[in-house]
């Protein structure tokens, strides 16, 4: 059986509530670079009340997360102007997913560019960072780090009890402070498997708005190789294992790592 974040196998049981049709042009190495991606991003800025017209700033948008999150963000939600980072040798990518605007992280601070957001989605670990580059009365939202207590509910998960709870405030609570002196709400969102939301994700992709950017395609016997470039930061998009003796008709059948 699969778990709610991916499994690398030729074959997987999963819930009918948590699956989609796959869009006739897609392939099936970007179907398998959707799922998890594409949620993540989706969910946080759906939670985080991404309106039109929204000033949003999103970390690392040449990421799996994050080039959603822009693509989302400026053809779904019609946000703008929308900024993210990223390096000069992905500008040019990036910019092809509509970002207004992009900076090199590795010769500016971000936070000392932007300080107005209405929303910020950091896909990186710089949450005390991405915390300044929100204007108040503004939210930060991050997938990175510890999640605060109040996460779980957000997301429609069990609550994790009084202990677990307790040791989660404790580790995040000098982040929900800083989030109250910047005057800002803060939160850490959990991905939730949601096959209506993905299936309506695919619509998006099928009508050309959104494109699953694969950085690349690792066969099942390079899987450390796959993990080492996915876990570099330094991938364009998602990095996707190909299963082996897949049939003709489904030759690039893959697992997104």
């Amino acid at each position: 059986r699969a778990s709610d974040s991916g499994t690398i196998a030729e074959f997987a049981v999963v819930s009918g509530s948590t699956a989609a049709h796959k869009p006739e042009q897609m392939s099936h190495a970007q179907a398998a670079a959707t799922p998890l991606a594409a949620l993540t991003a989706y969910q946080c800025l759906e939670r985080s009340g991404v309106k039109e017209g929204h000033k949003v700033f999103i970390t690392g948008g040449a990421g799996g997360v994050g080039s959603f999150g822009v693509q989302f963000a400026k053809r779904v939600f019609k946000a703008g102007p929308v900024i993210t980072t990223g390096s000069d040798a992905k500008k040019e990518v990036i910019m092809s997913l509509g970002a207004d605007e992009m900076i090199n992280y590795r010769e500016q601070k971000f936070e000392e560019v932007v300080k107005d957001a209405d929303v910020s989605l950091c896909f990186t670990d710089e949450t005390e960072r991405v915390m300044r580059t929100v204007k108040k009365g503004g939210r930060c939202a991050t997938i990175t780090g510890i999640p605060e207590p109040a996460s779980f509910a957000r997301a429609g998960m069990a609550d994790p009890g009084f202990i677990v709870s307790t040791f989660l405030w404790l580790k995040t609570r000098d982040l929900l402070n800083a989030a109250t002196d910047l005057g800002i709400d803060y939160g850490f969102e959990w991905m939730k498997p949601d096959g209506a939301l993905l299936q309506k994700i695919g619509g998006h992709i099928a009508a050309g708005s959104v494109t699953p950017l694969v950085a690349a395609e690792f066969g099942l016997e390079d899987f450390a190789k796959a993990f080492a470039l996915s876990e570099s930061g330094r991938a364009t998009g998602k990095v996707v294992i190909i299963m082996p003796d897949a049939s003709s008709d489904t030759s690039d059948a893959g697992a997104g790592a």
